[in-house]
């Protein structure tokens, strides 16, 4: 049984308080809902996003991110936060979820 690394890239609203410091990306097994204690529980997690981290910053209304070395075949729960320069972070964005398969010749399943 091999395992591949996979990478997911994330895209949100960019965050436009004057007092933006950066973002955490909380990701994990588990969903928060509902009510879930300790869903982003994964190795890694958070990851703290520097505002100069912004993989498409031509398009300056969207911040994308792209969260690597996640597990094949696994459904992964992401959510994320902002922080200011008193590092006070805003609650949770909304929770999205990624699946990914790889096949043994390469490329990712696609529906």
């Amino acid at each position: 049984n091999q395992s591949y690394a996979q990478d997911r890239t994330l895209q949100w609203d960019e965050n436009t308080d004057p007092d933006l410091d950066g973002y955490k990306v909380y990701y994990g097994l588990e969903s928060r809902y509902p009510a879930n204690q300790n869903p982003y529980n994964a190795s890694g997690s958070p990851i703290d996003v520097a505002l100069g981290e912004d993989e498409n910053p031509a398009d300056p209304s969207i911040f994308e991110y792209t969260v690597t070395g996640l597990l094949d075949n696994e459904v992964y729960f992401f959510a994320v936060t902002a922080i200011d320069t008193d590092s006070l972070e805003s609650g949770f964005s909304n929770e999205e979820m990624t699946l990914g398969i790889r096949w043994p010749g390469g490329g990712l399943l696609r529906e």
